[in-house]
């Protein structure tokens, strides 16, 4: 991506150079900064509030009605 975008600062039209050159920043910050850095670490930091979801705790079956029911048929 950061190879597309660097193809529109080589435009001669200074907007599109500015819009090329932006773009490639924004990934490579993106890429380098955010996701080999910032992210591990947060990760880290957080532990098991990573997965939050964690396990289901089911406390008593529910019931559900039949379809049929719920349509009307």
């Amino acid at each position: 991506m950061v190879s597309v975008f660097a193809i529109f600062a080589s435009l001669h039209m200074i907007e599109m150079k500015e819009l090329g050159v932006g773009l490639a920043v924004a990934v490579l910050v993106d890429a380098l900064v955010v996701r080999t850095i910032l992210l591990p670490s947060l990760m880290m930091l957080l532990g098991r509030w990573n997965w939050w979801p964690g396990r289901i705790r089911v406390t008593k079956p529910q019931l559900v009605a039949p379809a049929e029911e719920l349509v009307g048929v």
